[in-house]
């Protein structure tokens, strides 16, 4: 992590981490954030460092493309009954995208890594199934997936 010694840095990866870092109120303290964080969750984190030391210098380094996948499967959810992410499972983005839905969205969310996935999933119980794709998602995946979707139902996907 970084260019600085070890024991000058600190990985806070949820809220309770903040706790645990070991530097003083009085120390310099400077917080990056990793691009394919939660924005919700990055900004709570980041709201309990300002409250524990208070002349905190703050890069947020999360792309605007995340931030913007990250809210669009937030307002869908609004709107569906559980979301579909397109991704590999090794992407973080795809990942994230998923609890966005769970936690921000209240939702089920499922992943999918091509469209054959879908077969294993029950989808009736839900009337609105949202879908969203990791940013390295190949476009022709979500097509794929999309279409299967609109043969499979005639109800609300979108």
């Amino acid at each position: 992590m970084g260019n600085a010694p070890p024991e000058q840095i600190a990985l806070v990866t949820e809220l309770q981490g903040v706790s645990q870092v070991p530097f003083s109120a009085t120390d310099d303290i400077v917080v990056v954030t990793q691009t394919t964080l939660s924005q919700w969750d990055t900004a709570e984190i980041i709201t309990a460092i300002r409250a524990r030391y208070p002349l905190v210098l703050v890069f947020n380094e999360i792309c605007l493309a995340t931030q913007l996948r990250q809210q669009a499967v937030y307002e869908a959810s609004r709107r569906a009954d559980a979301v579909i992410v397109v991704g590999d499972a090794r992407s973080s983005n795809t990942r994230k995208l998923v609890e966005v839905a769970q936690h921000q969205g209240g939702l089920p969310a499922f992943r999918v890594d091509r469209a054959e996935d879908l077969r294993a999933l029950d989808l009736s119980p839900y009337q609105r199934v949202a879908l969203t794709a990791g940013s390295s998602t190949p476009t022709g995946v979500t097509r794929e997936v999309i279409q299967i979707l609109k043969e499979s139902s005639p109800r609300g996907y979108y």
